[in-house]
């Protein structure tokens, strides 16, 4: 028989520390393990209230910790998106600075077939998102 007592309770504790085939665990460390071999369980009242508060408390932690988790992987990727898009936006710059570089030096407008094909992939891409 498993019994869980708190830890404050000096009495709990004397009473049952030399009782045969019972096994005494404060509430604060009963486990899966203690549980799962033990035929019976027995709650003493302040134990199981201290258990209670104990695994709402641990719910909280592992809640908390896991909307952080969430919010951290969402900005990640927001952040993520916004640099493909800025990349993105500066290789059609590139392009087409170059391509106005050319018009300049040689006076002569470049024709469509002259547009290099990052330029056109890019401005592809960007219609197909809108």
């Amino acid at each position: 028989m498993l019994v869980v007592i708190a830890r404050e309770d000096e009495a709990g504790w004397k009473s049952l520390r030399n009782a045969a085939n019972m096994h005494l665990i404060a509430s604060d460390q009963l486990n899966t393990y203690d549980v799962l071999v033990s035929d019976d369980v027995v709650f003493t009242e302040q134990s199981l209230n201290d258990f209670l508060v104990f695994t709402k408390a641990q719910a909280a932690v592992i809640d908390t910790e896991l909307e952080e988790a969430v919010d951290a992987a969402v900005e990640e990727v927001l952040v993520e998106e916004a640099l493909e898009e800025a990349i993105e936006e500066a290789v059609v710059q590139a392009a087409l600075e170059e391509v106005l570089e050319e018009e300049s030096a040689t006076g002569v407008p470049a024709a469509a077939d002259a547009v290099p094909a990052e330029v056109v992939a890019a401005e592809e891409d960007e219609e197909e998102t809108r």
